[in-house]
């Protein structure tokens, strides 16, 4: 997807979510947005607040799979030594 249309769905999202903050449907949504945009920080957030308002083991699995990312840029990031190298 082009940047324009996730800026755009990320939009139309902060709007129902400030219509209906108590709406856990708009809050995976916008995760699943986040999720998309790889702001997986952002996603981890929402999809907490959607899992916190309204339970559900989909959301469990979107947690998970936004924890995982975190997981893996911070391995990324970490300096390699030497007998990694090798």
């Amino acid at each position: 997807m082009r940047q324009g249309v996730y800026l755009s769905a990320l939009k139309a999202s902060n709007y129902l979510i400030a219509m209906n903050s108590q709406s856990a449907y708009n809050l995976a949504r916008q995760g699943s947005i986040y999720y998309d945009m790889r702001r997986y920080q952002d996603a981890l957030i929402s999809f907490r607040a959607a899992d916190y308002i309204e339970s559900s083991a989909e959301r469990k699995h979107f947690i998970r799979a936004a924890e995982h990312q975190l997981k893996l840029r911070e391995e990324a990031a970490k300096p390699i030594t030497p007998e990694q190298a090798i």
